[in-house]
């Protein structure tokens, strides 16, 4: 579950960031498309209407008045960097520059060009005639405007600090056992053999850590507690442990908490379910190891049953159900079965 939870934030990842590379991508071309239909009509507008007007006057003080008209027009455009107005033998008759340096001083007398400083400027070239004469119109647009490009570069970052943030918590999460899957340590063995000592105290502390995994994912548990004879042999301890490990799969889920005791949780099991897994293991004990039949080998079984409760608990519901088993004729296998509304009620008079 683990290993899924990690593909599952890989493919958001790489969708996430390829989302945020299209955003960009889409918006710098929107707003480029956009910028450039701006700027085109610009020229346009100088072109129909300022040009008509300079060439047609004849008196000096009328010209001057439609080159301050031509200022006046560049100036409102933002996106405006520089403009050249030539005849047709290149000799530039009106010059604009909003800023310094973005026009150029040509080795040729009487000439000027513009300067492109970055891929944000594009350059505009259009001609028009009067009397027979061409003149060449040429501008300087900045297609992508810097508070444009800051707005877009920052709400990519604000998406990538949101990005962050959550493989922050994942992080987290992922580490704190609590959040961990239920059986995400789990290991299928089958017939591998293993070490399963373990004292009492550990067993229950391993039991507490299953309950509490199984409780954040809401699943049930079941906590099996088997009785062997003391007197069984070695070898045929081996033969029986090889049948648990057989019988349930999840290794890291058998104890050993005494020699002729056993514990073994089945995770994402009512009482119900672990029972019929209980008579099936004990059903293939008389058929696989034959010593076994003349001893006879007791179950106690308890289950979460929806509850929060702790190791202890459990531990001993499934020790006074083992205890049941020893003492009623003919049956080997005895379920605690809890009333969670009765253990609710004893909870809240208890405090």
């Amino acid at each position: 579950m683990k290993d899924n939870k990690l593909v599952y934030f890989n493919v958001f990842g790489v969708v996430f960031i390829t989302v945020l590379i299209l955003y960009l991508v889409v918006s710098m071309g929107f707003n480029l498309h956009l910028n450039t239909l701006k700027a085109k009509t610009m020229l346009d507008s100088i072109s129909e209407t300022v040009i008509d007007d300079l060439f047609t006057q004849t008196s000096a003080s009328s010209k001057t008045s439609n080159f301050v008209k031509l200022s006046n027009l560049a100036l409102s455009s933002p996106s405006l960097k520089s403009l050249i107005i030539s005849d047709e033998n290149g000799e530039s008759l009106y010059v604009f520059a909003k800023n310094p340096g973005a026009v150029i001083e040509t080795a040729s007398a009487g000439r000027m060009d513009q300067r492109i400083d970055s891929f944000r400027d594009t350059a505009f070239s259009t001609f028009t005639t009067y009397r027979g004469k061409i003149y060449q119109i040429k501008a300087v647009f900045t297609v992508l405007q810097a508070n444009q490009f800051a707005s877009l570069l920052k709400y990519a970052i604000a998406a990538l600090l949101v990005f962050i943030i959550i493989a922050f918590i994942f992080l987290i999460s992922s580490r704190n056992p609590e959040y961990s899957p239920a059986v995400a340590h789990y290991t299928k063995v089958g017939k591998a053999e293993k070490d399963m000592s373990d004292s009492k105290t550990e067993c229950i502390s391993k039991i507490s850590n299953e309950l509490k995994r199984s409780a954040s994912f809401d699943q049930d548990l079941s906590l099996v507690l088997v009785k062997v004879p003391d007197e069984t042999s070695k070898t045929v301890i081996d033969s029986f442990e090889k049948l648990m490990h057989e019988t349930f799969i999840y290794s890291d889920l058998i104890y050993r908490c005494a020699p002729e005791l056993y514990a073994v949780i089945i995770p994402n099991a009512d009482i119900d379910k672990g029972i019929a897994l209980l008579r099936d293991f004990d059903q293939n004990i008389s058929t696989k190891i034959d010593i076994l039949t003349r001893y006879t080998i007791l179950y106690g079984i308890s289950s979460r049953n929806g509850r929060l409760v702790d190791g202890n608990v459990l531990f001993s519901e499934a020790s006074a159900a083992l205890k049941r088993a020893g003492k009623e004729e003919g049956a080997t296998i005895i379920g605690f079965r809890p009333d969670p509304a009765k253990y609710r009620e004893f909870l809240t008079k208890n405090g």
